[in-house]
């Protein structure tokens, strides 16, 4: 029991703190903030589509009289124990878990963590910064926060294939086939990612072709897009308001990870099949991602406002920048292609290894604090 908690001692420390935490907040902030998330009924009143497995939680939560406590308190304080276990699952760093997962917990749609850094020095205004005027983005029973820890939960689950076999592929496909029915925008793009992880494994090899299995993927995947035909009116799906997606959210999301890491390949020494093994889901889900944009700017789909406050605010978004965390934190001057580097490059190099790996038990400390101490300011005491 004692080397178990020790094992596990991160993960509990989260939850029990944030537990704490959103105890607290909701004793004192609850009352006094814009609650920005629709309750169920709203939001199926407003979409047409009725997410089953969530509504009949709810429904249920609603008569024990314990929705309030699972969507602001309990469900929020178990995501952190997943995100942690994701990030280290990956990247084996203790430090850059904890960073990335503190930083996760802090999204929300009007008071941005960045926001706060920004404005740090301005001490007399620093608490109009922070998260005083709304519930924190995860806030909220069953939606999101059911639907984001099922979808991180089933993600976790799919990285811990060890061995890849047809008993795991079909739990994990059912798993994900079943998200839309947690929630619409979270279960569709986790299951369009499967499907595309699915055939990306039997492109490489990973995965035999097997009839059985196919016609189990097919058949579920009729079952949950026929459902979700026969209920949204497809009107509904066309957008009429004007959108535009940020350059700077393209630019630091998608451009910059994507430049880096063919950096990595272009100057180190990356074994493929390691970085298929480790990182290939990640960028299918980046494809899943602004395959949605790309669709929702055409006129159909998710608004963007909505797209980009679910599961790419407290998992995508980090996600892309786990494969540059991973290869630039390890020991690898030794594992430079060659010596032959004009000296920029290899100053470069040295740059990134000195910031990732020998430099981050400085910053990522500091950048932690950080995060807390706007978690305290966020408080209305």
């Amino acid at each position: 029991m004692i080397k178990l908690l020790k094992k596990n001692f991160v993960e509990l420390s989260f939850f029990f703190i944030f537990l704490l935490y959103f105890f607290v907040w909701s004793n004192f902030n609850y009352n006094i903030v814009a609650i920005n998330n629709d309750s169920l009924d709203k939001a199926i009143d407003l979409y047409s589509y009725n997410p089953y497995i969530s509504n009949i939680l709810f429904i249920i939560s609603e008569k024990i009289n314990f929705t309030f406590f699972l969507g602001f308190i309990l469900l929020p304080s178990i995501l952190p124990v997943v995100l942690y276990k994701i990030f280290f699952r990956i990247l084996n760093l203790r430090m850059w878990a904890i960073s990335l997962t503190l930083l996760s917990m802090s999204g929300t749609e009007n008071y941005p963590f960045f926001n706060f850094i920004y404005n740090l020095f301005d001490y007399e205004n620093i608490t109009q910064f922070s998260n005083t005027g709304e519930n924190f983005e995860i806030m909220g029973f069953p939606l999101p926060s059911l639907s984001i820890l099922y979808f991180c939960i089933v993600y976790y689950l799919s990285l811990r294939l060890v061995k890849i076999n047809l008993e795991n592929l079909y739990l994990l496909t059912f798993l994900w086939m079943i998200g839309p029915l947690f929630h619409p925008l979270d279960g569709f793009l986790g299951l369009i990612f499967w499907n595309c992880f699915i055939i990306a494994l039997i492109k490489i090899g990973k995965i035999n072709f097997n009839t059985k299995f196919i016609t189990y993927l097919v058949i579920l995947n009729l079952a949950i897009f026929s459902q979700a035909f026969f209920q949204l009116d497809l009107n509904q799906l066309s957008i009429r308001e004007e959108q535009s997606y940020e350059v700077y959210s393209f630019f630091v999301y998608f451009i910059i990870p994507i430049t880096l890491i063919i950096c990595c390949f272009k100057f180190l020494k990356i074994d493929s099949y390691e970085f298929f093994q480790k990182f290939l889901s990640i960028y299918i889900l980046m494809f899943v991602e602004l395959l949605l944009i790309i669709i929702s700017l055409s006129g159909y789909g998710l608004e963007l406002s909505i797209l980009g406050n679910r599961i790419t605010m407290f998992l995508l978004h980090f996600l892309y920048y786990v494969p540059l965390i991973y290869y630039l934190s390890r020991d690898n001057f030794f594992i430079i292609k060659n010596s032959e580097f004009k000296s920029i490059k290899m100053f470069i190099l040295k740059f990134l290894t000195f910031v990732f790996k020998k430099f981050n038990f400085v910053y990522l400390p500091f950048f932690s604090a950080l995060i807390i101490t706007y978690f305290i300011l966020s408080i209305k005491l």
